[in-house]
């Protein structure tokens, strides 16, 4: 699960649902997106009906923490 900020500069341009941007690499990640509450593609906040897009795996150290990320619903607005 490796992108760039590049990947999700061209969703926002081409109106690319957040479902379809690639999710960033972990460090390229907020504490809102990590936390799970906001979008890992528009930054939005996020309802309920999230879509898990996958893990982010962060390193403090030696420990390995993962954080699931997720991002705007299936039937969401454009990234």
């Amino acid at each position: 699960m490796t992108s760039s900020r590049g990947d999700l500069e061209i969703g926002r341009r081409t109106g690319a649902a957040c479902r379809d941007v690639p999710v960033p690499v972990s460090s390229q990640l907020s504490t809102e997106q990590l936390k799970g509450v906001a979008c890992v593609a528009c930054e939005g906040q996020l309802s309920a009906d999230r879509l898990l897009r996958g893990i982010a795996l962060v390193y403090d150290g030696p420990y390995a923490l993962d954080y699931d990320v997720y991002s705007c619903p299936r039937d969401g607005g454009p990234a």
